[in-house]
């Protein structure tokens, strides 16, 4: 049996009073990640390939340019220390050309004047060294060459458009939980941590998972890619003015219909979530993405309110609360983490479904939710269905099952949000 998706007290996110998140999940930058998990966050060296080393230096602007800052410098530092020793033993193979320089390291002080123009005037060549005077020359080209490109690669650096989605926040976790109309929603929470705004913010998340592949191949399974519909909470297009909530409906339609937690798992699913726009400072186009794992799942958890009303009258958001859920308490919280590892989103539609509710301040077990009006009440259960309703409580929800990992393969964007 699967590792349930939480523990309901002490030690997982859950805290004694039902109020998850804060210091008691860890982020996902901080955790020793998986070889299986695709690092979207810090993406330069999270992969590893065979054979493509001579790819990256054909694309020497664009690997200079993503590379770590410490690793650029030191590049710029080892071309630098090389063009001024190639030259220095040119200048020493030049006996009698150049005033006061009798050895390599007399060359490699001159080569060093020349390349910065700084002229002590200690050391001179001759100009009747005609061979001398043409690598003089071609040393100032390429010491030109060499300072126009690391200012053009600082700059290209600094205002690259990556630096821009660390300031977009995404929740740690996903939330798992139960609509009014009882079907069941993964969603998780976005905001744009500055005052300027993202234009035409646009959402996808995606499903990658493991599947099987022909029999006759060489590997045993290659991982496959689904698009999850997602849309703003509350309708409308999203506006990253205030923390938002993004939502997938699992229905028929859904890739994560049919599939259990214990299943997600065994297939190494992964949730990436893509956000695009335009900032409006620079007029740049950006994209932001995070990942979630099952482990990472809060099932029948809500996010909490964080964006509040200041003494002052004026709206404000507190982040302290924004990776902070709310779920089932005392008895609720045990029977839901024992069932989320074997839960499946296969019920029949119109069956009774029953949701967890968190007790106030965290005290006392929930009581299951009443059946709403689009789910029919109970009829009474004959001689035949008492022993079934004396079982413990499942958790279910109210659409048909389906052949598991269903749902098209992505070929597109999702729907403007």
């Amino acid at each position: 049996m699967a590792t349930p998706a939480f523990t309901p007290t002490g030690s997982g996110y859950s805290t004694p009073n039902g109020t998850t998140g804060g210091m008691n999940t860890p982020l996902l930058a901080g955790r020793v990640l998986a070889s299986r998990r695709v690092v979207v966050e810090r993406h330069f060296g999270g992969r590893r390939y065979r054979g493509l080393h001579w790819y990256y230096l054909s694309d020497l602007f664009h690997t200079l340019v993503n590379c770590p800052w410490y690793r650029f410098y030191l590049i710029f530092v080892v071309a630098y220390v090389t063009m001024y020793s190639c030259f220095a033993a040119f200048y020493v193979s030049q006996p009698g050309c150049i005033t006061k320089v009798h050895n390599f390291w007399h060359a490699l002080w001159f080569s060093v004047e020349s390349s910065a123009t700084i002229g002590y005037g200690h050391q001179a060549p001759d100009p009747q060294c005609y061979l001398l005077q043409f690598g003089v020359m071609a040393q100032v080209l390429v010491s030109l060459m060499m300072q126009g490109s690391l200012l053009g690669l600082v700059f290209a650096r600094i205002s690259n458009s990556s630096g821009r989605t660390t300031t977009i926040r995404f929740s740690k976790a996903l939330s798992m939980y139960q609509g009014e109309d009882g079907l069941w929603r993964l969603a998780f929470r976005v905001a744009n941590l500055r005052q300027h705004q993202v234009l035409q913010p646009e959402v996808r998340m995606l499903m990658l998972r493991r599947s099987a592949v022909h029999p006759f191949s060489s590997v045993h399974s290659e991982f496959i890619y689904s698009e999850l519909k997602s849309e703003h909470v509350g309708g409308g297009r999203l506006w990253l003015g205030v923390p938002s909530v993004i939502e997938h409906r699992i229905d028929r339609g859904s890739p994560l219909w049919g599939m259990s937690d214990a299943d997600m798992r065994a297939a190494d699913m992964e949730i990436i979530v893509l956000l695009d726009g335009i900032d409006e400072s620079t007029s740049r186009a950006i994209e932001a993405r995070h990942s979630y794992v099952p482990s990472d799942i809060r099932w029948q958890h809500h996010f909490d309110p964080c964006i509040q009303r200041r003494r002052s009258g004026k709206i404000g958001v507190d982040f302290s609360l924004f990776d902070t859920t709310q779920g089932p308490a005392g008895d609720a919280a045990a029977a839901a983490a024992a069932m989320c590892s074997s839960f499946k989103f296969d019920a029949a539609p119109g069956h009774t479904s029953t949701t967890f509710h968190a007790a106030p301040n965290g005290q006392g077990a929930s009581q299951p939710q009443a059946p709403s009006s689009s789910t029919p009440m109970a009829v009474p259960a004959g001689p035949q269905q008492q022993q079934q309703l004396e079982q413990p409580p499942t958790l279910s929800s109210p659409f048909a099952s389906q052949s598991r990992g269903g749902g098209a393969a992505a070929t597109g964007h999702a729907g403007m949000v």
